[in-house]
């Protein structure tokens, strides 16, 4: 069972970088390309000037694809900086289990005393509230843009 979700916990973590390059890849085209069929849209259809709510678009996803990206560089970097620390002898002599420790300490949840502070609970929580604040933002923004006020 522990396995499980240890795996689980894998799949989630090397998941962020699909999810973040779909977001910046709206974000480039929603700003460089000047796609604008994808800004505020509202049961499938956009706005009468996409292009006013377009720049508010580009940051959301902006914001949200770099946290994500960023997010995964972080722990990454942090896991194979813990593995960093351990000596090649240790490594040799206990096999592959120290460096699976040191890797899974990062992206478990079982694990009881994480190496540094910022371990499954911080990362998870950091990237959930981002993905949904992100579609949030966009709901009030595809609202805003479908707003019509009778005079």
């Amino acid at each position: 069972m522990n396995t499980f979700f240890t795996v689980l916990n894998f799949i989630m973590f090397y998941g962020m970088l699909p999810v973040s390059f779909l977001i910046l890849r709206k974000a480039y085209k929603i700003g460089v390309k000047k796609d604008y069929s994808m800004v505020a849209l509202k049961r499938g259809k956009s706005p009468d000037n996409p292009k006013k709510y377009a720049p508010y678009t580009v940051a959301v996803n902006l914001v949200a694809g770099l946290v994500l990206f960023g997010l995964f560089i972080y722990v990454f970097v942090i896991a194979i900086m813990n593995l960093v620390e351990l000596s090649r002898t240790e490594i040799v002599i206990q096999g592959i289990d120290p460096v699976v420790d040191s890797l899974n300490g990062y992206l478990n949840i079982y694990d009881p005393e994480p190496p540094m502070p910022h371990h499954y609970r911080t990362w998870t929580s950091i990237a959930g509230v981002t993905i949904f604040l992100k579609f949030i933002f966009e709901f009030i923004i595809s609202r805003q843009a479908h707003l019509k006020i009778k005079k």
